[in-house]
């Protein structure tokens, strides 16, 4: 289980009752989701500072060619974008290293990361409230799974006689 801890460590582990319920873990996923979606601004932020006027011309492909888009909305967009990178203080948020071809590949491969992980908690989200409904609850869903869990970890870690 974990080093140095006792058998009352375990066995109060094993009854599963300190755990946190489905419902609290729901309401903590938008805040998480809200974090996950400003990471992506930042990423954003990050490359399209880090591309050069030759990236502009040549490696963008339009989702909709041959349509015009809208210069402003797309300045809108990059000032939306700069304000959660300015506000991180995390290491690698920084404007000076967007000069770095390679630090800027990096968000480049973190943006698909952070579109894959917006994707998962939005459908986990969407999945949850879906269960969160009548006849069954999460509450009680949470319940049922709890005395398995616990049986099955009695099962794995508790005493044999």
């Amino acid at each position: 289980m974990q080093v140095k801890r006792g058998a009352e460590s375990v066995a109060a582990r094993l009854t599963c009752e300190d755990v946190q319920p489905y419902a609290e873990k729901k309401g903590r996923l938008p805040e998480i989701l809200d974090h996950v979606r400003q990471l992506e601004k930042a990423s954003l932020h990050a490359v399209s500072r880090g591309q050069t006027e030759q990236d502009d011309d040549n490696n963008v492909v339009g989702l909709f060619p041959g349509e015009d888009h809208d210069a402003d909305a797309l300045a809108s967009a990059r000032d939306e974008a700069a304000k959660p990178f300015r506000a991180l203080t995390r290491k690698g948020f920084d404007e000076e290293l967007l000069s770095d071809p390679g630090h800027v590949q990096g968000f480049r491969e973190a943006a698909g990361a952070l579109l894959s992980i917006d994707a998962q908690l939005d459908r986990f989200l969407d999945t949850m409230s879906r269960l969160d409904r009548p006849p069954e609850n999460l509450a009680s869903l949470f319940d049922g799974d709890r005395e398995t869990f616990s049986l099955q970890f009695q099962t794995l870690y508790g005493e044999t006689t």
